[in-house]
């Protein structure tokens, strides 16, 4: 089971990897913070792999669920990915 205080951990986690100096409880105000903020491929595949090893640690998943379970979170909270500027 992930907790709500997981879950912000992981979000907060990515908001941080994509840049933004903001939380969760920072951006959750705004109606569509999930479209307004972007991340690029690599940034997500960082998340996505760190997020897994929070789980991981936070929880009785093992590895493979766990990125299993983070797709899941990358598909309801993820941010939009967007290419890298070169």
């Amino acid at each position: 089971m992930i907790t709500e205080s997981i879950r912000n951990r992981i979000l907060n986690h990515m908001l941080a990897i994509a840049g933004y100096d903001r939380t969760v409880s920072h951006v959750r105000a705004l109606p569509n913070w999930f479209r307004d903020y972007t991340m690029t491929t690599e940034q997500e595949a960082q998340w996505l792999e760190e997020g897994a090893a929070i789980l991981v640690e936070t929880t009785s998943l093992v590895l493979c669920r766990a990125k299993v379970k983070m797709s899941w979170i990358n598909l309801q909270w993820g941010l939009r990915v967007v290419p890298a500027k070169e």
